[in-house]
């Protein structure tokens, strides 16, 4: 019973208290960490959307450094529920692939048909933070977990 402008207004001005998406800037970049849920391929495909939405050039930064905060585990296969093939847009210039599961996701990546010329995987979230800082896009966007999320901020500047 709630009128269409009335909800579009209350929309407009919501401000999320989650902390699910946060902005930052790396160099002179802006970017907006997107805090996904490992082993959760519907968290992970609505973060793939955000990017995918982007009205500008970007680079992305996708973190897999721990898998779960509440168990040990290094089990990925969860990696392959992920749409990560909707990367593939020619706006997405860079993937930087990064964390202990690094190579996890460079052979994910191997099977989503995107230029092997756009992807880099390194181990180090530093390293990563140094090459994806240095690439000429407008926009960054990073996917992590909750349980990696402190790992790359402490590399950024919050804004």
């Amino acid at each position: 019973g709630i009128s269409g402008p009335t909800i579009a207004h209350a929309l407009q001005n919501f401000t999320s208290q989650t902390g699910r998406i946060v902005s930052y800037r790396l160099g002179s970049h802006p970017g907006r960490l997107l805090i996904s849920k490992h082993e959760n391929s519907i968290s992970y495909d609505q973060s793939i959307a955000v990017v995918a939405a982007a009205k500008t050039d970007v680079s992305v930064l996708i973190i897999v450094d721990r898998v779960s905060r509440k168990y040990y585990t290094n089990e990925t296969s969860w990696l392959w529920d992920i749409d990560f093939e909707k990367l593939d847009l020619p706006h997405v210039k860079h993937i930087v692939l990064a964390g202990m599961h690094y190579a996890d996701l460079a052979v994910r990546f191997a099977f989503t048909g995107i230029s092997e010329s756009k992807i880099l995987a390194v181990s180090s979230i530093e390293e990563a933070c140094r090459k994806i800082s240095a690439f000429d896009t407008e926009q960054i966007y990073t996917i992590t977990c909750f349980s990696d999320e402190e790992k790359f901020l402490k590399l950024v500047e919050r804004t």
